[in-house]
């Protein structure tokens, strides 16, 4: 059976998923096609690396690939603040989005410090 802290992380996972798909399909028709597709991947790659994590075995692959989701969680706030900038999102949109993607973040941090081993390698620099 899966622990429910892992529900609980995928739960905010596919909620930010449904968020950026209901953002992206209000956003308006000159909006750059580009960003709504790569944000729609990152929210939508953020859900499978963490469920990819879920299903292997052992832990250092687990925290690889979550570690892979928070990556492409913060590519979805960078994407978010794109479309902002671009004046593609209103403000109560882009605030929603980011509080779901910050969520979501979170709810993997927590899991990350619950595995036993390396310490979690949380965002690269660009």
């Amino acid at each position: 059976m899966v622990p429910k802290p892992q529900i609980e992380a995928f739960r905010h996972l596919e909620h930010l998923v449904v968020a950026v798909y209901e953002a992206t399909d209000g956003m308006p028709r000159g909006c750059d096609p580009e960003v709504v597709r790569r944000l729609r991947t990152a929210a939508t790659s953020a859900g499978d690396s963490y469920l990819d994590g879920c299903s292997t075995d052992g832990v250092v692959p687990c925290r690889h690939r979550w570690n892979q989701s928070l990556v492409l969680l913060e590519e979805v706030a960078n994407l978010v603040d794109v479309a902002d900038d671009a004046g593609f999102l209103d403000r109560e949109t882009v605030l929603s989005l980011l509080e779901v993607q910050s969520a979501a973040v979170v709810r993997l941090l927590i899991l990350l410090d619950e595995l036993p081993g390396t310490e979690p390698v949380l965002l690269k620099a660009a």
